[in-house]
């Protein structure tokens, strides 16, 4: 186990402040594999060992389906509609609020 240690600095009056030094992404061991999903894990929900997630066990269905077509369509139907200048098209309505211009 990696013995972690905060890094103080005392101020000319005497208080001591903590401060986060910069590390670059090459100084975190392993981390590049972690990125591109080669990591492994010790444990995950008190399992050790080689563990093998299941949709279950991040809260999703067991048919990984969140939506269903029905509500995906809808979704869809929205989307086109916002893209086509039909902002209230799909039963949503739109209000334009002072201040909310994009760069201006």
């Amino acid at each position: 186990m990696v013995e972690i240690k905060r890094m103080m600095e005392t101020a000319e009056s005497g208080v001591q402040y903590q401060y986060y030094p910069l590390a670059h992404v090459d100084g975190v061991v392993g981390l590049d594999k972690v990125i591109k999903g080669q990591g492994k894990v010790n444990s995950v929900n008190g399992r050790v060992g080689d563990v093998i997630l299941t949709p279950s066990d991040l809260g999703l269905p067991n048919d990984l389906v969140l939506i269903s077509s029905e509500e995906y369509k809808k979704l869809k139907q929205i989307i086109a509609d916002y893209e086509a200048g039909k902002l209230g098209g799909s039963g949503v309505e739109f209000e334009k609020v002072e201040g909310d211009e994009v760069n201006g």
